[in-house]
């Protein structure tokens, strides 16, 4: 996991990154993972939704079921963490 400095405009070439921290995660621990949806901090996120322009436009697209949660709260997730950047 990496977290990142931008500089420039988004979703440009001019989009710059600079990683400031990194960590390598391991053992995740499912009992921290049902701890972290029932306390609200991980959310299931349903991720579909409708073309806005283009020959698909106006058609359902399904990106599948993911998950948000803050990055910070991310790596109470884990049970190993070690910052390498």
């Amino acid at each position: 996991m990496a977290f990142a400095e931008t500089k420039g405009e988004r979703k440009t070439k001019n989009e710059k990154f600079h990683f400031a921290e990194a960590y390598l995660l391991s053992n995740l621990n499912i009992n921290k993972f049902k701890s972290a949806i029932e306390s609200d901090k991980l959310k299931i996120d349903i991720r579909i939704g409708v073309y806005r322009s283009g020959k698909n436009k106006g058609k359902y697209h399904d990106h599948g079921t993911g998950f948000r949660i803050n990055k910070r709260d991310f790596l109470d997730l884990f049970d190993n963490f070690t910052q390498i950047i």
